[in-house]
């Protein structure tokens, strides 16, 4: 049995959520028959696959940038995702993906941005999609919080999203999500009988690491990791550090903040000097930076999908404060395995509580690790891989046989 998956975007090195799911899928797909990826070709200086990487890899040509300037009136003017300008289906893409359908049992399509392909599907190929999380609702949230000046491109890019997700969904057998709260708010738009084929496959948690003890006194540390130019992290940390901070600074004298993570905006350098928070700017090593860490901070609004950062927080022992919208990205229980703050007075008054409270913050850290292990581990993800794959590639035998 094979089972062709078609990505936008080569998988190394693993810095994006689709990297990340492109690589487990494949672990979790290995074991029921080959493999056969269908990606960019690599862009230049990034790293070879791995040698014991267990699919057969194929590349096509990605959209070149003297491209760009027609795709993007013809992304304006269409129908399709605005991404799919930079990262969309070519025509390479399809000469590619026509050459090897014919020997495909399933077909997996990640991200809308390549929704064109359907066109292209055999009707009687079962079909998985894998969303990831919903852009749509990624982008109604952004046209809610960002710029009012970018809002009416983020509408846009929401109701182009709206569209390719309901006519995936209607053409899947089953269509794949991180996080329950993407399922939901998909299965609400799309009524009954399509949510039907909505399943959760959450991303594989990060490697434990052991737990790490708090700085001695009077190092009380919060720290906010992950990728700092991704909007719904900018937002969320630069409203905690105009509603929050000031206040808990002043509570607090000696308390620390940290941001550490890859592609902080250019702006932060100066803000996180005015605002006496230490910036650390792409850290070679993050764990240690995270488990050092008295409390580590989620504060996502605008987000979608399952913020790794929290699993990061649970996987070293460090308690976690979060958003109701990061905190839902994880099903996670207020009280239980984490705080939920939203509201600036909620976020001062959370925090100063775990501050005053070691007890519950390492009752905090032990259930976030029992979810983390229960849930998250590779051997859960795989377990739920197979349920979602393995009836269809026996159907898909079964009616090749008949």
């Amino acid at each position: 049995m094979t089972t062709l998956l078609i990505v936008s975007r080569y998988p190394w090195p693993r810095r994006s959520g689709d990297q990340r799911r492109t690589v487990e899928m494949v672990a979790a797909l290995a074991g029921m028959g080959e493999v056969v990826v269908l990606s960019p070709r690599p862009p230049r200086g990034a790293p070879a696959p791995p040698s014991d990487f267990p699919a057969r890899l194929v590349y096509y040509a990605p959209p070149r940038a003297v491209e760009w300037p027609l795709r993007a009136a013809g992304a304006l003017f269409g129908r399709h995702p605005l991404e799919t300008v930079f990262l969309g289906v070519t025509r390479d893409l399809v000469r590619r993906f026509r050459d090897l359908v014919g020997a495909a049992d399933l077909v997996v399509l990640q991200l809308t941005r390549l929704s064109p392909l359907l066109a292209e599907l055999p009707t009687e190929l079962p079909l998985v999609v894998d969303l990831i999380d919903s852009l749509a609702l990624n982008f109604e949230r952004r046209a809610a919080s960002g710029s009012p000046l970018l809002a009416p491109l983020f509408r846009l890019g929401a109701a182009r999203h709206r569209r390719a997700e309901a006519e995936a969904v209607a053409r899947a057998a089953v269509t794949l999500l991180v996080a329950e709260g993407d399922r939901a708010h998909l299965a609400k738009r799309l009524g009954p009988s399509l949510a039907s084929r909505l399943a959760v496959v959450p991303l594989v948690a990060p490697a434990f690491a052991a737990p790490v003890a708090a700085p001695a006194a009077p190092g009380e540390r919060l720290i906010v990791t992950g990728n700092l130019g991704y909007f719904p992290t900018r937002h969320g940390v630069e409203f905690l550090l105009r509603e929050v901070w000031p206040g808990l600074r002043a509570s607090r004298p000696g308390l620390e903040m940290v941001l550490a993570g890859a592609r902080p905006p250019r702006t932060w350098r100066g803000l996180a000097a005015r605002s006496g928070v230490t910036l650390l700017a792409d850290p070679p090593e993050l764990l240690p930076h995270l488990a050092a860490a008295t409390l580590a901070l989620a504060p996502l609004e605008a987000g979608t999908g399952q913020p790794i950062k929290i699993l990061e927080a649970w996987a070293v022992g460090v308690p976690v404060v979060a958003s109701p919208v990061a905190a839902a990205g994880v099903g996670g229980r207020d009280g239980v395995e984490l705080r939920v703050a939203s509201s600036p007075a909620e976020w001062h008054r959370v925090l100063l509580e775990l501050l005053d409270d070691a007890p519950q913050r390492q009752r905090l850290a032990a259930a976030g690790r029992a979810r983390l292990a229960a849930d998250f581990s590779p051997a859960a993800i795989t377990a739920a891989y197979r349920r979602v794959f393995e009836p269809l590639l026996r159907g898909s035998a079964a009616g090749s046989s008949g």
